[in-house]
């Protein structure tokens, strides 16, 4: 854990939010170069879409952090709208930012499934690198094991590392599948859904996760609910193929 870079006098540059501002660029850089294999558009477009992505993936995350940690109304409510308090989960960010996508296809007349297809193809990248910056300002811990990293008083499953390798191997996956032509539309969201689902839902049982229902964690249903709609989605995508034929 490494929360501060480094500090200059009274300035203080924290490792989180340098990882994550690398993150936003490093997402930037990969739509420029291949936002063209799914929407024909201009790069402008992609680039407001982008942000409206991110600042509804801030809301989105905002939101989710205190559905999965607050317990009354007034602390789910100052945690969401006070920046400083509380902080961000990643699967309300996901359903933040689809919903922010679906309103810029909406604001910019733009293809809604090849928009969502973009933005899902460079998503496991981004995890990758965001999850990095999770583990060194040592959240998104853990559960106490016999090997792993030492954080918070004890050693832990280094579940940053695991989410974020799981992630980039998505990401790899996805770069090898645009060798392919015509792509479906809507294919990369649903299959993002699918793979980033299973992917948390394995990583949240050595996270230190409460438990609310059937042994699972709330995150855990969560996943649940995106590798179904995932899955529901391919299913309606091949239906509609098929009668295409």
């Amino acid at each position: 854990m490494h929360p501060i870079l480094f500090k200059i006098g009274n300035l203080t540059i924290y490792t989180y939010g340098t990882i994550l501002y690398i993150d936003i660029l490093a997402s930037l850089y990969l739509l420029s170069i291949y936002y063209k294999k799914f929407i024909d558009t201009s790069f402008d477009s992609i680039f407001n879409s982008f942000i409206i992505l991110l600042l509804s993936m801030y809301l989105g995350g905002k939101i989710g952090y205190s559905i999965f940690n607050e317990t009354s109304l007034d602390s789910f409510i100052i945690s969401t709208i006070n920046p400083f308090e509380g902080g961000l989960t990643i699967i309300g960010a996901i359903f933040g930012g689809i919903l922010g996508v679906v309103l810029s296809a909406k604001i910019h007349k733009l293809d809604t499934l090849r928009l969502l297809d973009t933005f899902s193809f460079i998503a496991p990248f981004s995890i990758f690198i965001g999850r990095i910056g999770c583990l060194m300002a040592g959240c998104c811990y853990g559960k106490p094991s016999t090997w792993g990293i030492e954080l918070h008083g004890c050693i832990r499953y280094p579940t940053q590392l695991f989410e974020s390798i799981l992630s980039l191997f998505i990401f790899i996956y996805f770069l090898y599948s645009l060798k392919g032509t015509n792509q479906t539309r809507g294919i990369y969201l649903f299959k993002f859904l699918i793979l980033y689902g299973i992917v948390r839902f394995f990583v949240e049982y050595f996270r230190e996760s409460q438990i609310i229902f059937l042994s699972l964690s709330l995150a855990q249903i969560f996943s649940l609910f995106m590798i179904t709609t995932g899955l529901i989605g391919i299913i309606l995508l091949k239906r509609k193929g098929e009668r295409k034929v």
